[in-house]
């Protein structure tokens, strides 16, 4: 992640000379976008640790006035889970691991707030989601299938920042997801959160 973090800033730099009549941030536009997700999950007397996956899809952003825009999109959006049950105090005493992604056909649909400077444009948005699950790949460690009981449907809610430079839009969310997406007999998994990087591309 930090090489694609640094790789965004190189090009964001280099891209900071264009002229600012290259500027097209008062009209509608459409591009393609994917970058890095990092998620996890949580479910009771479990660890959780962070799992990198990633995102592709297409956008669009619409200028409505007053420095706010509507930015909604559809993607791939891929999300992953490790989780550890701990039977003592020690880490080695693991009794149960849940490992696994899963991937949505998502919508976000940004609501973004920031002046246009001409050179480029800082924003900051909130974001409400909703998904369907496509596929998933869910291996416990014990004899419980998670993927029988798993939710077709997701939504949930992000936070952000983002820069928009000519033609290149950089992001940076949390994101959280509001409902329970696995319930079983006994537990339930619920609240997939965490950071997601994005690089757009418009045309």
């Amino acid at each position: 992640m930090k090489k694609l973090l640094s790789a965004i800033m190189a090009i964001a730099l280099a891209l900071s000379a264009v002229p600012a009549s290259a500027g097209n941030f008062g009209s509608s536009r459409f591009g393609f976008q994917g970058g890095l997700t990092s998620s996890s999950a949580s479910i009771k007397n479990f660890e959780t640790k962070s799992v990198s996956q990633y995102h592709v899809g297409v956008t669009a952003q619409f200028p409505v006035g007053m420095g706010f825009c509507i930015q909604p999109s559809l993607l791939y959006q891929v999300k992953g889970m490790s989780l550890d049950q701990i039977a003592g105090s020690s880490a080695d005493d693991v009794i149960n691991s849940i490992e696994g992604k899963v991937g949505f056909a998502e919508i976000p649909v940004q609501v973004q707030w920031g002046p246009d400077l001409l050179l480029f444009r800082p924003y900051v948005f909130a974001e409400p989601f909703i998904g369907y699950r496509l596929h998933e790949d869910i291996f416990s460690s014990s004899d419980i299938s998670y993927a029988d009981e798993m939710k077709k449907l997701e939504y949930g809610f992000g936070v952000g920042a983002g820069i928009d430079i000519w033609k290149l839009q950089v992001s940076a969310k949390w994101f959280w997801n509001m409902g329970t997406i696995y319930q079983g007999e006994s537990e339930s998994l619920d609240k997939l959160h965490g950071l997601s990087v994005t690089l757009s591309i418009f045309f």
